[in-house]
């Protein structure tokens, strides 16, 4: 892969902070906050490492560039893991989206074991893309 270029390490940055944030939420006890702000730290990362994505600026929209070639083609970010057993990282990112969903539009839905589950996944995630761009 290669390196972020300048407008990709302000997306990454922008990342970082969503997830510091993600991880006050969880300290907080705000779960639903957690879960939120860990799916925007995956979304700004691949903002960061894919330019021909960021037009797009949703996650559903970069979900389809997701299914197809980008995920076989950066092996590397196989051992990211998944999200919650899923099949593999795209159907883990949508995952995580539909529990941000569920987190932002609904009450009472998220448990402590799904905001552990995000915060480790898009923390895992973060890693392997600053690893990436080195």
């Amino acid at each position: 892969m290669s390196d972020i270029d300048s407008v990709g390490q302000r997306w990454l940055a922008k990342a970082e902070r969503f997830l510091d944030t993600a991880r006050n939420c969880r300290r907080d006890g705000d779960l639903d906050g957690c879960v939120s702000r860990a799916q925007y730290a995956i979304l700004h990362t691949i903002l960061a490492l894919v330019p021909e994505v960021r037009p797009y600026h949703s996650y559903t929209g970069i979900a389809d560039y997701f299914s197809g070639h980008w995920t076989t083609e950066h092996s590397e970010f196989k051992d990211v893991g998944t999200l919650d057993n899923e099949r593999n990282l795209y159907h883990s990112l949508m995952k995580l989206r539909d529990w941000r969903e569920d987190a932002d539009y609904k009450l009472g839905e998220t448990v402590e074991v799904r905001a552990d589950n995000a915060l480790s996944f898009t923390s895992r995630f973060i890693e392997k893309a600053k690893e990436q761009s080195r």
